[in-house]
Parts: structure tokens; C-alpha cells; sequence
């Protein structure tokens, strides 16, 4: 069962999109429970009472912003399961959600083959076991790591770290940038390492950086704000790209 909150203003909207997603369940045999909010009022209480997995939330709603729903989600709440894909009709605003962590940015008018597509990733990512690993040569031997752990990637010339969010601190760990950071390391390139990593997740903003996104706090023309309050620079020719992919792929 996936519970599912719409949150929209224009009532007719929220109908629309029930009866796409009950379409989409039909035709995916998935079961769904859908409950609709029109207001930001109404949202918030509504999740004191019951929690939603999935929430559709308009930024434009009438008596608060789809913005300030998600950072009392995020900083209020400080829930991180919930998944939020906004809706607007403005593509500008998917540049001002990236610290919300949305998992998409639909525009209107939504189309029910985007919805299908939104729904059917949520049910693949979310819902399934269906963890994914990277593989590294390490003195003859394949290793693999949870690709969810790894915060970014760093080239060192003939080399690749992996530096990753819970790795046990050992004597080997160095000091890196005036802090202690925790990193493997093997014999490869970044080209090749993409090779292995989905763009939807994984970003090479920088020629010597790919970062895992899921650990994005906040993000500037010229760096992304990781958790730890680690700095990636965004390299000055990579940044329209990053603008493409804020839109193309919502953070996810």
C-alpha cells in the first residue's frame, strides 16, 4: 500500500491527479490510498493525524508556499523518509528547492505518462530492495560499496578516493583539507568511474569530483554544501549542465 497525499489549491487539479495515479495502480496492480489537502493549514494538520510516503505538493498555494511545507517537513519535522515531488507551473522555482531534497519537480500542465514515470521510479527506489554497489579492483580482488553510503568522488591523479558517510575511522585515515575525512582509495579514472553510477544520483560537477546528491544540503554557482559541511567546487564550465540536470532529473 502507498499512501499518498495531494496538496493543490485548485481542487480540480488534485482530481485529476487521483484519477491518473488510480490509473497508474490499476495498471501496475499496486495498491494506493489517496487523500487530497487544499491548503498549507490543512496539510499540516492533516500529517498529526496520519503520515502520507508520497507527497504531491503545489508551490503555489493559497495561503502558504509549497517552500515553506517542505522546510517544516525537512527542518520542523526533521523527516526525511517522506518524499516530496513539488508541482508548478513555473520552471523557475525547481533552482530554489534543491535543500528540500525533493524526489522530482513536475510542471503543469502534468501529463499521466510523467506521472506514471514518477511513480513507477518512486515504487523501484523506495519501496523495493534494490540496493546498488560500486566495484573497485583492490590488489587483485573485487570490492564492492553500497552506493547509497558514498558521499562523493575525488580524482588524485592516477587514482580515485571514495569518501562515504560511515566508514570506521582507522590510523590509516589522513588528514585532508584541514579535516579528518574518511576515504578508500584505487587505481582508475572518474571517466571510468561514471560508467558505473546513474546520473539521476551521481554528479560530476567538477573535473575532479563526482558528488552523490542524496548528501547535497544547499549548492552555489561555484560549489555544492555537502553534509559535514563539506565543500565541492563547481567548476565554471560545468554549471549550465548542473542547471539541466536541477530541472531534468528533481534531485532525486
Amino acid at each position: 500500500m502507498i499512501e499518498i497525499l495531494i496538496c493543490d489549491d485548485d481542487k480540480y487539479f488534485c482530481g485529476y491527479m487521483e484519477n491518473c495515479i488510480l490509473d497508474w495502480a490499476s495498471k501496475n496492480q499496486c495498491e494506493v490510498n489517496i487523500e487530497q489537502c487544499y491548503s498549507g493549514k490543512s496539510l499540516r494538520q492533516f500529517m498529526k493525524e496520519e503520515y502520507p510516503y508520497l507527497l504531491f505538493l503545489d508551490i503555489e498555494l493559497g495561503d502558504e508556499t509549497g517552500m515553506q511545507i517542505g522546510d517544516y517537513i525537512r527542518e520542523g519535522l526533521k523527516d526525511e523518509n517522506l518524499q516530496i515531488v513539488f508541482v508548478s507551473s513555473h520552471t523557475q522555482y525547481a533552482m530554489q528547492l534543491f535543500h528540500i531534497r525533493p524526489f522530482d519537480f513536475l510542471v503543469k500542465p502534468i501529463r499521466p505518462e510523467q506521472l506514471a514515470q514518477v511513480l513507477s521510479r518512486y515504487c523501484a527506489v523506495k519501496l523495493k530492495d534494490n540496493k546498488k554497489y560500486f566495484a573497485y579492483q583492490q590488489k587483485n580482488h573485487t570490492i564492492r560499496i553500497d552506493l547509497n553510503n558514498i558521499m562523493y568522488y575525488q580524482s588524485d591523479r592516477k587514482k580515485v578516493k571514495i569518501f562515504t558517510e560511515n566508514r570506521q575511522m582507522s590510523q590509516q585515515d589522513l588528514l585532508y583539507g584541514g579535516e579528518l575525512n574518511q576515504y578508500i582509495e584505487f587505481y582508475g579514472s572518474l571517466e571510468e568511474t561514471m560508467q558505473q553510477l546513474e546520473r539521476r544520483q551521481f554528479w560530476r560537477i567538477h573535473k575532479s569530483y563526482i558528488v552523490n546528491i542524496d548528501y547535497v544540503k544547499s549548492f552555489g554557482r561555484d560549489h555544492f554544501l555537502l553534509k559535514h559541511d563539506i565543500e565541492i567546487p563547481v567548476s565554471r564550465s560545468r554549471w549550465k549542465e548542473v542547471q539541466q540536470w536541477i530541472l531534468q532529473y528533481g534531485y532525486a
